[in-house]
């Protein structure tokens, strides 16, 4: 191999880190209030009449069926959009994040193979 790989970018592998942080941390707060919501659902339409069938109150698979993914207004979509969105975000910034430390360990063996050359 006689091309000499070059040490990363240092400061914009910590800024990389970074950022894989924040958007971990979105994700997770995203996911909260989906839970949060999805519990609400079940509850509003276990004891609300208007969501009774035949007097009853609608067994939980057909609550998970028709009502838990995307709400009773199917305001639940845009928050599953947005944590798709940023989960694709942090998968491809995890691929950066290793593709950078694998360049680091080759810089590594290249540099070390050069030191036992010279001597």
């Amino acid at each position: 191999m006689d091309q000499k790989i070059e040490l990363p970018d240092l400061t914009y592998l910590g800024n990389l880190i970074d950022e894989i942080g924040e958007i971990s941390t979105k994700i997770t707060f995203l996911d909260i209030d989906i839970k949060l919501r999805e519990a609400e659902i079940n509850k509003e339409a276990s004891i609300n009449p208007i969501y009774f069938q035949n007097n009853k109150p609608p067994s939980q698979s057909y609550i998970e069926n028709t009502w838990k993914f995307g709400g009773f207004n199917n305001e639940l979509i845009p928050l599953r959009k947005e944590l798709a969105q940023l989960e694709v975000k942090l998968e491809g910034l995890k691929m950066k994040y290793k593709l950078y430390i694998e360049t680091i360990g080759i810089w590594r063996t290249q540099t070390a193979n050069e030191r036992i050359i010279s001597m």
